[in-house]
């Protein structure tokens, strides 16, 4: 736990459990906001490639605005 006052021994409790986790090569999560984000994205990403879909997609510059601009055309040609 970090405590929240600014005492001189919650000072140094927390510089040992940072401490602690570098020397260990082990993240540190002190806020609970944030953990509760890594959790719910590393489920995220867990069952989308367990569905085979993969979790991260890489278009070039190109094909996204290649994608942008046929759904421009064909919205315009619908209008006409």
């Amino acid at each position: 736990n970090v405590p929240d006052s600014m005492d001189s021994q919650g000072l140094s409790d927390g510089f040992e459990m940072r401490r602690a986790a570098i020397d260990s090569s082990t993240s540190l999560l002190v806020d609970i906001k944030t953990a509760i984000l890594v959790v719910m994205s590393l489920h995220r990403k867990y069952t989308r490639e367990m569905s085979g879909r993969p979790f991260w997609s890489y278009n070039s510059w190109q094909e996204y605005t290649e994608q942008r601009e046929s759904v421009a055309t064909n919205a315009s040609v619908g209008r006409k």
